[in-house]
């Protein structure tokens, strides 16, 4: 199914995991696909997008321009499918297994701020940090190819 972009996906950067997945996601947004919103701004207003405050931190969200809207872990799959990187987690849509992420996810979401200093050494191993990216990429693009 053809997606309607840009995605506007929002999250909250007062998550570290969180802030560093995203800043990594939209160095790779080289077609401009994703608008991200941070929840955790100073004056950020979720009803004027449509959203409660509850559900925009219980768990990750997004919109297409078409008023599709995703969450959770679709939110999650559908960042990474923008910006040409699905294929990372195609597994996560097995159907036995499904159920089991989806939980997990939630279980995360709700508890982000206290497993972000758990699991911040392993993310720093998968996920480069903002200030390690090449100098073209500072600006949250970049061209993979060079």
């Amino acid at each position: 199914m053809q997606k309607n972009y840009p995605l506007t996906l929002f999250f909250d950067s007062a998550c570290p995991i969180c802030n560093r997945e995203m800043h990594a996601l939209k160095t790779r947004d080289v077609h401009a696909r994703l608008n991200l919103i941070d929840i955790a701004a100073e004056g950020f207003d979720a009803q004027a997008w449509g959203y409660s405050a509850e559900a925009l931190d219980r768990a990750m969200s997004g919109c297409f321009v078409d008023g599709e809207r995703v969450s959770g872990l679709d939110a999650i799959l559908a960042a990474y499918e923008a910006v040409g990187l699905a294929h990372i987690f195609r597994w996560t849509r097995l159907p036995l297994l499904r159920p089991i992420l989806d939980r997990a996810y939630l279980l995360f979401a709700s508890n982000r701020n206290r497993f972000s200093p758990l699991a911040m050494p392993l993310i720093a191993l998968l996920v480069p940090a903002p200030e390690t990216l090449r100098a073209d990429c500072q600006s949250g693009f970049c061209d993979l190819e060079k």
